[in-house]
């Protein structure tokens, strides 16, 4: 170590170097790079990333329809939207959103993905639509988690468990009647 106590020694001409000096800027020595015998595979910098777990806030399912070609036939799926967070404390600003595509219409793995999906979440038949899923989710049919296990994969989460915390509906929720105002004669809903 230098005599000041930060930075090294040149071990050729004695003089104090800057600790981050690659080489002697007196007598142009360079210094030797030390690495470890084994590369770090359980840091996050250069490891994959552990699996994260989120408390679900809020769920939000829509039918989905992917951009295409105008003349080109396409196969709807229905995106389910996670409302997200690391706590049960912040407000919105701490939230985040994680979709989930299920594919009711689809045929092959993704069908089967689909089958899966609807078992774990619904004691119902499982949909041949989009539009049916939707609405059977509509009416209560589904369960949702009160947390999930999702990983990293590029830009998107690949969800690897959903933490359950009731058991799969066996009835309808209620439905609650919607009264719709004319503008003539009636009563303002408010």
């Amino acid at each position: 170590a230098a005599q000041n106590g930060r930075g090294k020694k040149c071990p050729a001409c004695e003089i104090d170097v800057a600790s981050n000096a690659r080489s002697c800027p007196e007598c142009e020595f360079i210094f030797p790079v030390k690495h470890e015998a084994k590369a770090d595979d359980e840091s996050q910098v250069t490891g994959a990333m552990p699996p994260e777990e989120w408390i679900v806030k809020d769920v939000v399912f829509r039918v989905h329809l992917p951009k295409r070609g105008a003349d080109e036939i396409v196969t709807p799926s229905v995106r389910v939207d996670y409302v997200v967070s690391k706590t049960d404390e912040g407000g919105n600003l701490a939230n985040t959103t994680i979709a989930e595509w299920i594919c009711p219409q689809h045929s092959g793995f993704a069908r089967n993905k689909f089958l899966a999906w609807w078992d774990a979440h619904s004691i119902c038949e499982p949909p041949d639509s989009a539009e049916d899923c939707v609405e059977l989710m509509k009416l209560g049919t589904c369960r949702w988690p009160g947390g999930i296990v999702t990983k990293k994969k590029g830009q998107w989460f690949e969800i690897l468990e959903h933490k359950w915390e009731r058991e799969k509906p066996t009835t309808l929720a209620e439905i609650v009647e919607v009264r719709e105002f004319s503008g003539e004669g009636d009563d303002v809903p408010f």
